[in-house]
């Protein structure tokens, strides 16, 4: 548990209200431990806590502590943290909720290749010409110290200045045109995380080791609506397929479902079938 802990610590002194979420309350929640595969630790915090949580972050960053922003139609949108002196400590991703109504919402940008170097492509067909050619780029750069010399001479001097051109000129964009410029079009989608505001709006504290940590509301209930049947492991898990609060649309599409009333009876069905 040294990364949740980690994470507790870190922000237990922030002047903010914030949970734990998703693997990593899943993890505590049913086994009291880490899951051994899980890759972060998850905390929610809802955006009305943004400036405070900007001015106590800044101030972290000459502490050796690292923060990048995620945005998304020019807002904010989630925070990654790394202890840049204890690599060993898994990142902390902060999402950031919007409340409308009963539904808190959050944009994620989802990015297809992971899916093939995981081997799960069959969850989706490729995206034409231009997906398969940047996976190609893609995979062929990160060989680029294999196989016989005139290989290795084609994967450094065309392939990896290729895709690094690509990620370079990615980082220096908003999340939102990782899904609509392209040649990124073809490798990102946004999605957005659509949950239940009651489980946010009051607060239920897990305690492990001595420590009270916050966690959301009707706590089996808000592990139900994201993982179905959460009480049995699943080691190959990817969220953006199987996760019951994503869905396959971006923040504009889901407010106007919202406002229709129409998301809350797809939510009410996709519940239905999944209990």
């Amino acid at each position: 548990m040294d990364s949740i802990l980690w994470a507790e610590r870190l922000l237990r002194n922030a002047p903010v209200r914030y949970w734990l979420e998703s693997g990593a309350l899943l993890g505590l929640w049913r086994d009291r431990a880490e899951i051994n595969w899980d890759t972060d630790v998850d905390l929610g915090i809802t955006r009305d806590q943004i400036g405070a949580l900007d001015t106590w972050l800044a101030g972290l960053r000459s502490e050796g502590l690292s923060v990048k922003s995620r945005y998304y139609r020019g807002a904010c949108y989630g925070y990654t943290l790394r202890d840049k002196k204890k690599p060993e400590i898994l990142p902390v991703n902060i999402h950031i909720y919007d409340i409308d109504g009963q539904f808190a919402w959050s944009p994620q940008i989802v990015n297809w290749p992971f899916l093939r170097e995981k081997g799960l492509a069959h969850r989706r067909n490729g995206s034409g010409l231009t997906y398969r050619f940047l996976s190609y780029v893609h995979n062929e750069a990160k060989k680029r110290r294999e196989g016989n010399p005139l290989r290795r001479a084609w994967r450094w001097t065309a392939c990896f200045p290729a895709w690094a051109g690509l990620v370079l000129l990615r980082n220096r964009m908003e999340r939102q045109h990782w899904a609509t410029v392209w040649p990124y079009s073809a490798l990102y989608d946004v999605y957005t995380w659509v949950i239940p505001a009651k489980h946010f709006r009051e607060l239920d504290t897990l305690n492990v080791a001595g420590v009270s940590i916050p966690v959301p509301s009707e706590t089996e209930a808000y592990l139900t609506a994201h993982y179905g049947d959460w009480k049995t492991p699943v080691e190959e898990w990817v969220y953006w397929m199987d996760d019951g609060c994503i869905w396959p649309y971006p923040p504009e599409t889901v407010l106007k479902l919202i406002d229709q009333e129409i998301l809350a009876d797809e939510m009410a069905t996709s519940a239905t079938h999944r209990a």
